[in-house]
C-alpha cells in the first residue's frame, strides 16, 4: 500500500498493509497487534466505535466496543476455536467451546416459528439418526418441552405441567400430574425405586 505523507512529493511504502490482487492483508509489527477500527454517524460520540483486533499476546481475535469513554471486549475467538461472549475466561475444559458470561443475569434464547420447534441436539456423527442421539427441545405447537436419549424421546412436559415418562400419552383424567410407561422396554413391568 503506497500512502502520502508529510509533502504531496513524499510517498511511503507500508510493507503491513499489502494488495496482491486478490487478498487484502494487514499486519502488525513484531509483538504488536492489529486493529480495525469502524465507527458509525461520522463517529462524534462515544457510542459510535467498533474494533476488530489481532491481539499479539495470545492470538485471539477480539471485538471490542466503545460506548462509556473506554473500550469493552463483546467477544472473542480464541487460539483453539472456542468463543467467549463478555468474558476473556474460558469455562470447564469439558465444556469450553462457547462461553458466555455477565455480571447479571446470563443465557441464550432459540426463537423459532409458531408451529415449530426449537432444540439441542447431541452428536458423535455427521450423519444420520446419530446427529440426535440425544437431545432436549421445546415444541412451539402444543407447548411442550421433550427430552431424549438413544434417538427417542423418554420425557415429555407437556404445557399443563404434567409429566409423561415413556410415553406422550398422559393418563387418567384424575391422576394425570405424572404418566409413567414401561411397556417400550419390552418387558411390561413398570415401577419407581426410591434408594436412600
Amino acid at each position: 500500500i503506497i500512502t502520502g505523507s508529510g509533502s504531496a512529493n513524499t510517498l511511503n511504502g507500508n510493507t503491513y498493509a499489502t494488495w496482491n490482487g486478490n487478498n487484502f492483508a494487514l499486519r502488525g509489527g513484531e509483538g504488536e497487534n492489529c486493529t480495525i477500527e469502524l465507527a458509525s454517524d461520522e463517529g462524534d460520540d462515544n457510542g459510535d466505535f467498533w474494533r476488530m483486533m489481532a491481539q499479539a499476546s495470545d492470538n485471539a481475535l477480539a471485538i471490542d466496543h466503545y460506548g462509556t469513554g473506554s473500550w469493552v471486549e463483546r467477544l472473542r475467538i480464541n487460539s483453539s476455536g472456542g468463543v467467549l461472549i463478555g468474558t476473556t475466561t474460558v469455562g470447564n475444559s469439558d465444556a469450553d467451546d462457547l462461553t458466555i458470561a455477565n455480571s447479571a443475569h446470563a443465557g441464550i434464547t432459540l426463537r423459532s416459528g409458531t408451529s415449530s420447534q426449537g432444540a439441542i441436539y447431541f452428536s458423535d456423527a455427521t450423519s444420520g439418526a446419530a446427529q440426535y442421539d440425544g437431545f432436549l427441545g421445546y415444541n412451539q405447537s402444543d407447548r411442550a418441552m421433550f427430552f431424549g436419549t438413544a434417538q427417542a424421546t423418554r420425557v415429555r412436559i407437556d404445557s399443563s405441567g404434567r409429566l409423561l415418562i415413556g410415553t406422550s400419552s398422559v393418563g387418567q383424567d384424575d391422576a394425570d400430574n405424572l404418566t409413567i410407561d414401561g411397556s417400550g422396554e419390552g418387558t411390561g413391568r413398570t415401577g419407581i425405586t426410591i434408594r436412600s
